[in-house]
């Protein structure tokens, strides 16, 4: 189960390059598996494509503190 997310302006063109509300997406995933399978996943896989170079760590800081965020939520 997964999740495709876009992040577009109005104007068509890549806002940003973090997900914004990004721990709402995964909580909805959280539990969606936990409905399924009567209990949370054992890992979470995070692919994450789009970033470059110069802003990959500022991504990277933010949206694992988003997925953190996200599993308190759901007591991971």
């Amino acid at each position: 189960m997964g999740r495709i997310i876009q992040q577009y302006s109005p104007k068509g063109k890549i806002a940003l390059e973090i997900i914004k509300d990004l721990h709402i997406y995964v909580q909805q995933l959280l539990t969606e598996f936990s409905h399924q399978n009567s209990r949370l996943p054992n890992k979470l896989v995070f692919y994450r494509s789009g970033v470059d170079d110069g802003a990959f760590q500022k991504v990277l800081d933010n949206e694992v503190k988003a997925i953190q965020r996200a599993c308190q939520g759901r007591i991971c």
